[in-house]
């Protein structure tokens, strides 16, 4: 036996004896409440019975404390180590936001966002200009992932959608390039990015901009840029 084994052993040994104690304890004062000595006679052969019997078996009933203490322990690492990485992933703060526009020429497509210090930070905003037909269909807004997205659409299907979101320490704004080319734009004297396109069926607009620590993108169904524009200078 290791020293190890023979240290936890005792410790079992040690755990036993204060749990019997206890229990002739309880015994004691459950007499002494009731004033039944034959309960309590009863109740303290019984314990000193199973004492007896554990103190004649300790060598293996030791083994297989042992044991069951050894997988207790593994039980209870495993358990905390699952714990830990569901803490962690549920917790951890994504620092570079990669955006939902497919990338099919990363060296042309791609527009890096940084925080523009010189400009006021606007989240949550109001858009005061909508293009004529458009109505408001759905509102998503996660205060956890600081987000936002406003839905608008025509009697036609046609859809407007404006997002916003923080930009933690930079990012990354990908466009599809594949019909289409990305040109410089400037919304309320800030710099931005646009990008028009025939998709299927639909000539498909873009623009993205940057106030503080905030991007803001506008997609829209058969509107012009200038639309879009339009529309992102008129936000409150």
């Amino acid at each position: 036996m290791t020293a190890e084994e023979q240290k936890l052993r005792l410790a079992l040994e040690y755990a036993r004896e204060k749990e019997l104690e206890q229990y002739i304890a309880e015994a004691e004062a459950l007499s002494k409440t009731q004033k039944n000595m034959t309960y309590y006679r009863t109740r303290k052969k019984m314990l000193s019975a199973m004492s007896d019997h554990r103190q004649a078996d300790s060598p293996v009933s030791s083994k297989r404390s042992l044991k069951s203490a050894r997988k207790t322990i593994r039980t209870a690492l495993l358990v905390a180590a699952l714990i830990l990485l569901f803490a962690v992933s549920a917790f951890a703060v994504q620092q570079v936001y990669e955006f939902y526009h497919v990338v099919d020429n990363p060296t042309d497509s791609d527009v890096f966002l940084t925080p523009d210090p010189n400009s006021k930070s606007d989240l949550f905003g109001k858009y005061t200009y909508i293009p004529d037909g458009f109505h408001k269909t759905e509102t998503y807004r996660s205060l956890w992932y600081r987000e936002e997205e406003i839905t608008y659409e025509n009697s036609d299907g046609d859809l407007l959608v404006c997002r916003s979101g923080m930009i933690t320490s930079g990012g990354i704004h990908s466009f599809n390039t594949e019909k289409g080319e990305l040109i410089d734009i400037r919304i309320n004297c800030q710099s931005g990015k646009a990008l028009t396109g025939q998709y299927d069926d639909s000539f498909i607009s873009s623009i993205i901009w940057v106030s503080g620590n905030t991007y803001h993108t506008i997609d829209g169904d058969n509107l012009p840029i200038k639309e879009l524009i339009k529309v992102a200078e008129n936000r409150k």
